[in-house]
């Protein structure tokens, strides 16, 4: 689906739509570091309403291409989404960018894409979410 992820992800929360497997990859939410704060909130804003979607044992892959923001930033906005709703959450896997789009370092602009996979428990009871990396 391409649609404002926001609107679309409201709709199918009145809707009551659920899914077993869904890829957040929204536009960039800043082009420069002044703005990663209201970036990092922005992706905060997007998990918690996706936990609201996805059906138990679920997965959920987030993708982020704004540049600044590293994989451990990206990972605790999910995180702090999954507290919030009181879902538990796997990381399976870690992702950067294909060889078409080359870096020279970890640091350098070039190096902008990534994305994690979880696998979501819904937490009925309340428990804890004891995946932090």
């Amino acid at each position: 689906v391409r649609k404002d992820v926001f609107s679309f992800l409201k709709e199918e929360i009145i809707r009551g739509n659920k899914y077993d497997i869904i890829v957040s990859d929204p536009p960039p939410f800043s082009k420069n570091k002044k703005n990663k704060t209201k970036a990092l909130n922005g992706y905060t804003k997007i998990n918690k309403l996706l936990f609201d979607i996805v059906n138990d044992k679920g997965f959920i892959a987030i993708a982020s291409c704004t540049n600044g923001i590293d994989h451990y930033e990206l990972n605790n906005t999910v995180q702090n989404a999954a507290k919030e709703k009181k879902v538990k959450i796997f990381l399976l896997d870690i992702g950067i960018q294909s060889p078409d789009h080359p870096f020279s370092s970890f640091h350098s602009q070039g190096f902008y894409i990534k994305y994690l996979l979880y696998r979501v428990e819904l937490d009925i009871d309340g428990g804890t979410n004891d995946s932090r990396i």
